[in-house]
């Protein structure tokens, strides 16, 4: 699997958004939770500002890649998480990222509360429906 292309894209307007709402000294020092991290591209850019990232992914395989890329992270900064558990995570955070995971599991609505009440700020994002049904709910199936 790979996260090029419109990926690319994706998490560069996205962490630029992010940056110019905050400003760039929000993040020096920062305690961040990445849910979904992937390989751990986004979470590194705010690294790289001054933030102590967590990177959360339930795909060992993520993170695997993310150890080969970045083997100067300390292990214990990626956590297997899987978002269909229990919140898994110890203490607050200033900023939790919880970008593309809440279409992915049955669990949003404790996915969304989890988060809101772990840190101060929470950027969300996921698809949206247009459908009239407000109760409407289509889980992506991978």
């Amino acid at each position: 699997m790979s996260f090029d292309g419109h990926y690319y894209d994706w998490r560069i307007k996205r962490i630029l958004a992010i940056v110019e709402h905050y400003g760039p000294a929000f993040f020096r020092p920062c305690r961040l939770l990445e849910l979904g991290a992937g390989f751990g591209d986004i979470g590194i850019f705010f690294h790289c500002l001054g933030s102590d990232v967590t990177f959360a992914d339930a795909r060992e395989e993520h993170q695997t890649v993310f150890r080969e890329r970045y083997p100067s992270i300390p292990d214990s900064n990626y956590v297997l998480y899987d978002a269909e558990q229990h919140w898994a995570f110890q203490g607050t955070f200033d900023l939790i990222l919880n970008m593309g995971m809440i279409s992915q599991t049955d669990f949003w609505e404790r996915s969304i509360i989890s988060s809101c009440m772990a840190a101060d700020h929470v950027v969300i994002e996921t698809e949206v429906s247009d459908s009239d049904d407000e109760t409407y709910v289509l889980k992506v199936q991978e």
